[in-house]
């Protein structure tokens, strides 16, 4: 728990009181904390005159009260002050980072010279120690862990090593990406001190800042290169916590300081983008002051942005920036079975054997010398599928055969059984002895010679082949003996549902909810297309647990999804928390297209979060059509761009629309269903509009809009098989389309025929 410290200090003179008065004082303070300092004080003030230092009244002090009422120190008397800390001292974590610590091979010698320096200011308190690697993840994962914005924060959090140039130096890396805020000028006084010791200090990269009220500084790997840093801004360091930890009149102090010490007469206030205050205190180089285009968490709503600051973009730009944006399909390993339809093969795959690696009879019958024509032939043996076992023919013999089965060695073709009859049965009864044969055959009938189907190094599946449902691609692969083979890995999807107002479907509805559509219906469509899903559920508008619930699903995803929260409301936090608080990329915020206008993409770098790669999120519009609309036109595409297919976007189709439609200035994908232009529904529209054509030969399909648009109207999407593209209203040119006009339109389930 965080506490506001203070400063006791007893007014006392020696001549007056014994030194039992000072046995008493000490007596007052617990044993963990410091016994009392002991200063010179000037003669001639009483208690009265001393006023507040460090911001706590002295004559508050109900020591003072009652052992010194009313006391003067007279001219010729010595008197001191007692000066007691009564605070609660600040929590400190010391990480050391080092391969070499790490593993054992070397001793960590410079956390043990830094707790030193700490206990002997008896104002911090080391809570925690960690070795860790020169790795970046493992170096962050510590760090959030000690700065989960909660009361068990570290407020001081000291790194040692790693900030050099070295190959394996990579502290600077793994701190500034997490940082809330930087604080160069803690990085400045170390840099400064140090280089008046050795010029060597010039190759140190130091990084200081800020993460959810803890203060984060990486120093040296070298124990006395660590202790010269920490000394040099050690003064400054418990005022640098108040302020971060908002202690109670931190700032007003801080301001007052300021004013009386001219060695800060750089000091000015500088307002931030928005119109947000910023004390000087603050860094110009904090990312979020200077390019975000989203607005500060905590805003007041009177302060928010009226108008977007994103840029409307058209639905082609906005496709072009998720193709350059999107992560790179990976690749894995997978068995062949069933399990493989809906992947794509991500290399060329040749066949390791002949198929078949022997001659193999094609029908059942007889096999023979192909040159012994018609005539009537002794049956010297059998063969039969599975056996490993080759017979011999000469000319004039024949062997029964079943299909599959291995050839004689000397028989050249296969005679169907049909093509022959029984001349004489053996004495059982049960085999024939010679069998006639009535036709001629040429050489090789009826054999499947050694690699006719599949030679070995032949190409089975290229590059970008999709294993599909039909199951000829699996069949050619597990008869070719590949039990394995190298695919791009299907991204995993997390759907979150965002608003106060949303509940579960199956939950009974209060004053001001509705039920949740957009998870069921997203979640449904991801799972028929192939795709693995991860349901995160409904989150509140609350940042803190909306950012929580965000940041779980992407160290469990590839791809998110959320719905909701990314308008103009007040309760809209979404995209802010994407830019701020996870430091992403918001490459579009508004398209040009409705249903769906405030669709955004983020791209989440992976070095500024603990991911094991970049993230991206699309973040849908709250309205169910909006968001299943926008799931079509931008996400679906995007899962099968990174499973690696190869065409981007969803088929399409010319069709020709059988009513007239109001445009929108916006580009619009009205829901609709398509069916042959040969259909009975079709034939029976063209009965009776027989003065209705479409304006394009070839056309193959009609197309009927599924109702009212409205974006909130689910019932818009029911039998739908298609988005009709409708370009944007142009006033005196393109108001409104006539009958038999002829579209693009995308495909988004079968149609029948």
């Amino acid at each position: 728990m965080r506490v506001i410290g203070r400063v006791l200090l007893t007014l006392v003179t020696i001549n007056s009181l014994s030194g039992s008065f000072l046995n008493k004082v000490a007596s007052l303070f617990p044993r963990s904390n410091p016994l009392p300092e002991v200063v010179d004080f000037h003669p001639g003030l009483s208690r009265r005159d001393i006023g507040c230092v460090d911001g706590f009244d002295v004559r508050d002090c109900p020591l003072i009260q009652s052992q010194c009422q009313d006391m003067i120190c007279e001219e010729g008397t010595s008197c001191q002050i007692i000066v007691q800390s009564c605070s609660k001292m600040y929590s400190v974590g010391i990480i050391t980072v080092s391969d070499r610590c790490y593993n054992g091979t070397a001793e960590d010698l410079s956390s043990v010279a830094l707790k030193e320096i700490l206990q002997d200011q008896k104002k911090f308190d080391i809570k925690k120690k960690e070795l860790v690697p020169d790795e970046v993840m493992k170096i962050q994962k510590v760090i959030c862990s000690w700065t989960r914005n909660s009361d068990e924060n570290i407020d001081l959090i000291l790194l040692t090593g790693g900030t050099g140039f070295g190959t394996r130096d990579v502290t600077p890396e793994a701190v500034t990406p997490i940082l809330d805020k930087v604080a160069d000028g803690l990085s400045v006084a170390m840099l400064t001190n140090s280089l008046k010791i050795t010029p060597f200090a010039a190759l140190s990269r130091p990084v200081c800042g800020i993460r959810n009220k803890s203060i984060i500084i990486t120093l040296p790997g070298s124990p006395k290169a660590a202790k010269e840093n920490l000394e040099s801004i050690l003064n400054i360091l418990p005022h640098a916590l108040e302020l971060t930890l908002g202690l109670k009149d931190a700032g007003e102090k801080f301001h007052k300081d300021l004013k009386n010490d001219d060695k800060f007469h750089h000091y000015n206030l500088k307002p931030l983008q928005r119109g947000i205050h910023n004390c000087g205190h603050h860094h110009d180089n904090d990312k979020s002051n200077e390019t975000n285009k989203s607005d500060l968490l905590g805003l007041p709503v009177a302060l928010r942005s009226r108008k977007s600051p994103f840029e409307m973009i058209s639905f082609e730009k906005a496709l072009n920036l998720i193709k350059r944006n999107y992560p790179k399909p990976k690749k894995i390993s997978k068995k062949v079975d069933f399990d493989l339809v809906g992947y794509v093969i991500c290399e060329d795959i040749f066949s390791q054997e002949n198929l078949p690696d022997y001659r193999a009879s094609i029908v059942d019958g007889y096999a023979i010398y192909h040159n012994d024509g018609k005539g009537e032939f002794a049956v010297m043996d059998s063969a039969t599928a599975g056996e490993d076992s080759v017979l011999k023919l000469s000319s004039k013999e024949i062997c029964r055969i079943t299909t599959g089965a291995l050839v004689p060695e000397g028989a050249t073709a296969v005679v169907m059984v049909e093509d022959t009859e029984v001349i004489k049965a053996a004495d059982d009864g049960k085999t024939e002895d010679i069998v006639g044969i009535n036709v001629e055959v040429s050489e090789g009938e009826n054999i499947r010679e050694i690699g006719s189907d599949v030679l070995k190094g032949e190409l089975l599946l290229e590059k970008g082949t999709l294993i599909t449902q039909i199951g000829a691609e699996i069949g050619m692969l597990a008869c070719c003996g590949i039990s394995e083979v190298n695919v791009y890995k299907k991204p995993i999807v997390a759907v979150l549902s965002t608003g106060n107002e949303v509940v579960d479907h199956f939950q009974k509805l209060g004053k001001g909810q509705v039920r949740d559509a957009n998870r069921p219906s997203l979640i449904s469509a991801i799972k028929c297309a192939g795709f693995e899903y991860l349901d995160l559920g409904i989150a509140s508008d609350d940042p803190a647990k909306l950012e929580e619930i965000i940041r779980f699903g992407l160290s469990k995803c590839d791809v998110l999804i959320t719905t909701g929260g990314v308008s103009m409301g007040e309760k809209d936090f979404l995209k802010s928390i994407l830019e701020q608080n996870l430091k992403g990329e918001i490459l579009f915020g508004r398209v040009s297209l409705k249903p769906g206008k405030p669709i955004t993409f983020v791209k989440i770098p992976k070095e500024k979060n603990i991911f094991d790669q970049d993230k991206i999120c699309f973040s849908l519009p709250g309205n169910p059509v909006s968001a299943l609309v926008t799931f079509f036109l931008f996400v679906l595409p995007t899962l099968k761009w990174i499973s690696g297919e190869e065409s981007f976007e969803l088929p399409k189709i010319r069709v020709m629309i059988t009513e007239s439609i109001q445009l929108d200035p916006r580009p619009e994908f009205q829901r609709a269903r398509a069916t042959s232009i040969k259909s009975p529904q079709a034939l029976e529209y063209f009965k009776f509009n027989k003065n209705i054509k479409a304006e394009e030969e070839g056309i193959g399909f009609i197309v009927n809009v599924n109702g009212f648009q409205r974006s909130s109207r689910l019932k818009s999407c029911l039998n739908t098989n298609v988005l009709i593209c409708l370009p944007g209203f142009v006033k005196g040119k393109l108001e409104v389309l006539q009958p038999g006009t002829c579209l693009d339109a995308i495909v988004i389930e079968n149609i029948g025929f």
